[in-house]
C-alpha cells in the first residue's frame, strides 16, 4: 500500500514536471509570436508613414507645378 503511495506520487510529480515544461515552452513560443507582431504592425506603420510622406511630397509639386501655370 504504501509502495503505490509512493508510486501515485512520484507520478504526479512527472506530470507536474512535465506540464511545468510545457507550459514554459507554450509561453516563449507566445513571446515571440507577440514579438514577431509588433515587428510586423511597427513595419506596417513605417511603410504607411513613407507612404503618406511620398503622396504629401507628390501633391504638393503638383500644386506648385498648377500654380505656376
Amino acid at each position: 500500500m504504501q509502495q503505490d503511495i509512493a508510486d501515485t506520487c512520484q507520478d504526479i510529480e512527472d506530470t507536474r514536471s512535465a506540464i511545468t515544461e510545457k507550459l514554459e515552452i507554450l509561453e516563449e513560443r507566445v513571446r515571440e509570436t507577440v514579438e514577431g507582431a509588433q515587428s510586423s504592425v511597427e513595419d506596417i506603420v513605417e511603410n504607411v508613414k513613407d507612404m503618406v510622406d511620398t503622396t504629401v511630397e507628390a501633391v504638393r509639386h503638383g500644386v506648385e507645378g498648377a500654380q505656376s501655370t
